[in-house]
């Protein structure tokens, strides 16, 4: 008969079927979660300009609803919390926001200018506070809740979806 493991945490969820056996905790979950996520979009770089900019897309509306229905307890995982799983985030969101970015630049009207500028608050909400904390500056961005970050996310990433079919370049 086989031995069951105790979960990571307190809150383990019970896989079912033939791995009925297994303990899942939430940490191993969420991480796990991260990680592939993470590695798909670090994939895309070999991918054509549109559909990248999709995924990226895609990405940062996932940054910013998952865990804002994590709160809401819609979920029960989200993004991972540990050091290099945050930089490696963070790296990727600088990179969505820079096709952000380019979008904007190759689109027309009032909503290039819009675009333009959520990608650069994005980078720089990103970027200070993460060169802040590795000691390369000596300042950063006071405290704000974090939610002010998924929301920029959720709609930087429509804006990216707008600029997508707006865009005069291929």
């Amino acid at each position: 008969m086989a031995r069951r493991s105790k979960p990571l945490s307190d809150k383990g969820r019970l896989i079912g079927g033939y791995f009925s056996f297994i303990m899942v905790s939430e940490a191993f979950v969420t991480n796990t979660v991260t990680i592939l996520f993470l590695s798909v979009i670090v994939g895309t770089f070999a991918l054509p300009k549109k559909i990248r900019y999709v995924i990226h897309g895609l990405f940062l509306f996932a940054l910013g609803l998952i865990p804002i229905l994590y709160t809401l307890n819609v979920l029960s995982f989200t993004f991972g919390e540990a050091g290099i799983i945050k930089y490696v985030v963070a790296v990727v969101v600088v990179f969505t926001a820079r096709s952000l970015i380019m979008e904007g630049v190759h689109e027309e009207g009032p909503m290039r200018w819009v675009s333009i500028i959520s990608g650069i608050i994005i980078i720089i909400l990103v970027t200070v506070p993460t060169l802040h904390k590795l000691g390369a500056l000596t300042f950063t961005i006071p405290e704000y809740p974090q939610i002010i970050d998924q929301v920029i996310y959720i709609i930087a990433s429509i804006l990216l979806f707008i600029g997508i079919f707006l865009s005069k370049s291929d």
